[in-house]
């Protein structure tokens, strides 16, 4: 489990820490900032239980009904591990407990309550606002976060306006609310672009529309194959990010069946500070999120600022957030928004991007000068620490201002 030394933050997951990019960059500020940090996760088979990363250490927690199968042992599992996290948030001392999920909220309260310490709640999603979940299911979460809120001191939200007015009007919450945009960290000035074409194979003088993140469904992956049929000729679609086997396949398969064979590509997953080195030599990127949930509707997505900080000119969901930043920002527009749904608008931004090199070189610096002004990580990890310091009083070494 650990030594039960004295912390100045504990952070609590409910994953296994292996891809998850906003907590790293949070966890690597602060310890950069001086602050004794700490994770706690839930072990996957072949991660290790404890471990040292960029300054701060990670404890993997085994469930063992994990091993359990059918949606019976659902509960079974879920309570295992909130009761594990619970021991293990008390046995480890910290003036802050950082929950970045619903389910570690509680193990965080009681912690807090117990070790007279402050709760922060990092919200990556709008969870009353997911599909995923049965009305009873919706309802158990409202009133679990409701219940809940009351003794949180800092509340983050990974999103903007959009967001927090939904979340306000279901929870009646009137508290300030704060925003650490998911934005990629700025590459090392000794760091070159990455050979994507290269390899892949691609021509150099073919062109590349590409998307970074998790693959899966409801990313508009699938509109984005279906809409290559109308693409210029010789054009590739690159897809950079962590899968399933099965994921691939199916993406594959339906690239086939649209005639993108040899055209469609899977990369990766690839380290997150380095997401935009290998985005940097597409044309255009697709940042396509589905209108399936109001989470959805409302998010600000990584992917949106790793093409900004790959310097790509972008088409993306004509959402409200997602539209403030690609055009509505101080700089200038750096992509166009379309319905995520249709692929015959897809198709038509892309290729206007695509064949029109002064609107793609005007998007291009665009995007360089808002990555090195507003949307970088550097600029919103330091709010993160200035948030410790003036909510929570915890300034570099610990130190509680009162």
């Amino acid at each position: 489990m650990g030594e039960p030394g004295k912390y100045d933050v504990c952070m609590l997951l409910e994953n296994s820490f292996k891809n998850d990019a906003r907590v790293l960059k949070e966890a690597r500020s602060l310890a950069r900032q001086g602050l004794k940090t700490k994770l706690l996760a839930l072990r996957d088979p072949g991660t290790a239980a404890v471990e040292e990363v960029f300054g701060f250490r990670v404890i993997r927690l085994a469930v063992r009904s994990r091993a359990l199968r059918g949606r019976w042992a659902l509960g079974l599992k879920a309570v295992e591990f909130v009761g594990r996290l619970l021991w293990s948030t008390v046995f480890h001392r910290a003036e802050a407990y950082h929950a970045h999920h619903p389910m570690c909220l509680l193990p965080a309260v009681m912690a807090a309550k117990l070790r007279r310490s402050k709760v922060v709640y990092d919200m990556h999603e709008l969870h009353v606002g997911l599909t995923d979940q049965t009305p009873w299911g919706r309802m158990l979460v409202t009133w679990y976060e409701r219940a809940l809120l009351r003794f949180v001191d800092l509340l983050i939200m990974s999103d903007g306006a959009s967001r927090t007015k939904v979340f306000r009007s279901v929870h009646n919450y009137h508290k300030p609310i704060h925003y650490i945009y998911n934005c990629a960290a700025t590459p090392e000035a000794s760091a070159s672009p990455k050979d994507l074409r290269g390899e892949l194979g691609i021509p150099a003088t073919h062109q590349i529309v590409v998307y970074t993140g998790f693959i899966a469904t409801h990313r508009g992956l699938e509109q984005t194959i279906e809409s290559m049929s109308q693409w210029p000729s010789g054009s590739h679609f690159v897809m950079i990010g962590h899968r399933t086997e099965a994921e691939e396949e199916r993406l594959l398969a339906l690239a086939r069946r649209r005639g993108a064979t040899g055209r469609v590509h899977l990369w990766g997953p690839v380290p997150p500070d380095d997401v935009a080195l290998w985005a940097r030599c597409a044309d255009v990127a697709v940042v396509l999120i589905q209108p399936i949930s109001s989470s959805y509707r409302n998010s600000a997505p990584t992917k949106m600022f790793e093409a900004i900080m790959a310097g790509v000119p972008q088409v993306a969901s004509d959402f409200p957030e997602i539209r403030r930043v690609v055009q509505n920002n101080p700089v200038g527009p750096v992509g166009e928004v379309v319905d995520p749904t249709d692929t015959g608008a897809i198709a038509a931004a892309v290729g206007r991007i695509m064949k029109h090199q002064p609107s793609r070189e005007t998007y291009r610096r665009n995007a360089d000068v808002l990555a090195r002004t507003v949307y970088n990580w550097e600029v919103q990890g330091q709010a993160l620490i200035d948030l410790y310091a003036e909510t929570l009083g915890i300034r570099s070494g610990g130190k509680r201002v009162d």
